[in-house]
C-alpha cells in the first residue's frame, strides 16, 4: 500500500501548489511553486498541476519522455494563457514500472533510503522556468521505488542541509516527517523564508 503525507506553508508568498492523484495502479505526485516577483506565478503552478493530471487520464502508462514532452505541452499553454506567470515543477509517476518523471526549475525529487540519497532531479535545468516559452524539461527514470520518494519546492532544498533533509524524511511515519521537514526550516520565530511544499511517499506492507 502507498502512503501519502503532503502540506504546503505559506511562507508569504503563496504560490507553492501540490497534487497527488491515483488512476488505477498508478500514482501521480506534482509540486509546482510560481516564480515570485513576476505576477501570475500561483496560476501558473495551478495550471501545471491541472494539465498534468488531464495527460495521465490520456494515457495509459507515461514513459520518461512522456512526462517531459507534458511539461513542454504545460509551458507553451501558459504563454497561450497570458495571465499566467511562470513556475517550477516537478512531476512524478508511479506504477508497476517504477518511478518515472521530469521536472524543470529548482524543486526537486529524492529517493531516500537508510543509505543513500538518490538526486532524481539532479540533471534538470533551473531556467528558463514553464510559462517562459522557452522551457526545456529534464526527464528521469524509470528506476525502482525504495525507501521513501520526497518531493519538494525550493523552501525546503534551500535552507535546509542535504543530511538533515535525509534524517528528518526517514522519521516513523511520514505524517510525522512531513511535520519534522517543515520545523526544520523555521526560524527561529517560527517564521518562514519561502512557502514550503512537499510530498513524501513510502510503500507499506499490510
Amino acid at each position: 500500500m502507498l502512503t501519502v503525507a503532503h502540506r504546503v506553508e505559506n511562507g508569504g508568498k503563496g504560490e507553492d501548489r501540490l497534487l497527488v492523484d491515483h488512476y488505477g495502479a498508478r500514482t501521480l505526485a506534482i509540486v509546482a511553486d510560481g516564480a515570485g516577483g513576476m505576477g501570475g506565478g500561483a496560476v501558473a503552478a495551478e495550471m501545471a498541476c491541472s494539465l498534468m493530471a488531464q495527460s495521465m487520464r490520456t494515457t495509459i502508462a507515461g514513459t520518461p519522455e512522456f512526462w517531459a514532452r507534458c511539461l513542454f505541452d504545460v509551458d507553451q499553454a501558459l504563454v497561450r494563457q497570458g495571465s499566467a506567470g511562470q513556475c517550477t515543477a516537478v512531476v512524478v509517476e508511479i506504477s508497476e514500472n517504477g518511478v518515472s518523471g521530469a521536472s524543470i526549475g529548482d524543486s526537486g525529487a529524492w529517493m531516500i533510503t537508510s543509505r543513500e540519497i538518490l538526486n532524481l532531479t539532479e540533471r534538470q535545468r533551473r531556467k528558463p522556468l514553464l510559462g517562459s516559452g522557452e522551457a526545456s524539461p529534464v526527464c528521469f527514470g524509470p528506476v525502482e521505488f525504495s525507501g521513501r520518494l520526497l518531493l519538494a519546492t525550493d523552501g525546503l532544498f534551500k535552507y535546509a542541509a542535504r543530511h538533515n533533509i535525509a534524517q528528518r524524511a526517514m522519521a516513523s511515519s511520514v505524517n510525522n516527517a512531513v511535520d519534522r521537514l517543515v520545523t526544520g526550516v523555521r526560524l527561529p520565530s517560527g517564521a518562514l523564508q519561502d512557502d514550503v511544499g512537499i510530498i513524501l511517499l513510502e510503500y507499506v506492507v499490510e
